[in-house]
């Protein structure tokens, strides 16, 4: 795939050769074929492309010496000029085995894998995208919110408004904004912290979707989210952190669906906000220790398995997680084995957030350095 001839055009002396691994996918959320995918900063800087294979998969080996932000483009004959747009980061930092490499005099760099949510497809003409506002912890819709749509999953928040919209008293939403994926956002609000989902817009039939809206974090305070198709998998969301004075994963807590509140002994330190067909809540009071809280999934239904399921990565499971007056998003990788999805990691001491998307397989939810 060219690895060596563009790592040949570079002058970076120690970093990261990542594989930035992904999926294309139709309105329908099946693999497509012979796709050309670019990958660009976010400044539109050219640094690479790809073309998806049979299964829709892609792999587009680059070079950074720090995590970068970058922008995922997909440019299809019968879909538009830029048929996909997404926008991530990549993990640059504690990846899981990375390979040292020597590519000559002075260059040392390490090569690792980074996955990234897929990028869907819009088909021609104008779509219509639909959905609803739900507050996290009620369950209960949200009426009058006031809402903005931005071109491409994720976009930043310096990314041009494209639409403006509400919902309406029973908490529904409709976009009719040329097709593909936009980023709606919800800014705070008396009684919610600001929000962000994605919105997929399809020109044959309404693609019904949800937002979540949470109360503001304390201080301090985490609050997370994920949401799921029920019909596909039966997941679990685990909010994990260091228990205070503890040194190694052996002092981490956990959340439980049977027990809200962990561990046992001491003060608590989280709760379960919410439990519901297809989605849960989650938050870290005011015992908040200093160190790393990572969001995960887990596919309880087949947890058994000890290895070749993608029940979880085909579940289109989406997390958010609210920080102080930040809130951020990320959705699972289509196709990749695992019943464990680590999605986002919060060092809360500066407020760094990592995209981990990592992935393996574990047969017991007590095991809690397993998240």
């Amino acid at each position: 795939m060219g690895m060596w001839l563009w790592l040949g055009c570079t002058a970076v002396t120690t970093g990261w050769v990542v594989e930035v691994r992904g999926t294309v996918l139709d309105p329908d959320w099946q693999p497509v074929a012979d796709i050309d995918v670019s990958l660009l900063t976010e400044e539109g800087a050219w640094i690479g492309s790809a073309t998806t294979g049979e299964d829709g998969d892609y792999g587009l080996p680059v070079v950074f010496e720090e995590e970068g932000q970058v922008s995922i483009q997909v440019h299809a004959e019968g879909h538009g000029r830029v048929a996909g747009v997404l926008h991530t980061s990549l993990l640059l930092r504690d990846l899981p085995d990375p390979i040292p490499l020597r590519v000559g005099p002075g260059q040392t760099l390490a090569m690792a894998l980074s996955w990234v949510p897929p990028v869907v497809l819009p088909l021609e003409g104008d779509g219509l995208g639909s959905g609803r506002v739900l507050d996290a912890v009620t369950g209960e819709p949200v009426p009058r919110l006031q809402l903005s749509f931005q071109r491409g999953w994720n976009a930043p928040s310096s990314a041009a408004v494209e639409a403006w919209g509400a919902t309406d008293s029973e908490g529904e939403f409709t976009l009719a904004e040329g097709s593909g994926v936009y980023t709606a956002s919800a800014e705070a609000q008396s009684g919610y912290a600001r929000t962000v989902f994605p919105v997929i817009l399809a020109p044959e039939e309404v693609v019904y979707q949800r937002g979540f809206v949470v109360p503001p974090p304390g201080e301090p305070e985490i609050r997370g989210v994920m949401a799921w198709d029920g019909a596909v998998a039966s997941l679990d969301l685990h909010l994990t952190g260091p228990k205070a004075g503890a040194e190694d994963d052996n002092g981490r807590y956990n959340i439980y669906e049977d027990s809200p509140t962990f561990p046992a002994l001491g003060d608590p330190v989280a709760e379960l906000l919410s439990t519901a067909a297809g989605s849960e809540a989650v938050a870290v009071n005011e015992h908040l220790a200093e160190g790393l809280y990572r969001l995960s999934a887990h596919d309880v239904g087949n947890a058994a398995e000890t290895s070749g399921s993608t029940a979880l990565s085909r579940s289109g499971a989406l997390v958010w997680l609210w920080w102080e007056d930040e809130v951020w998003m990320e959705t699972i990788p289509h196709s990749v084995e695992g019943t464990v999805w680590r999605a986002l990691e919060l060092e809360v001491s500066d407020g760094t957030l990592t995209r981990l998307h990592t992935f393996d397989d574990s047969t017991t939810g007590e095991d809690q350095r397993a998240f």
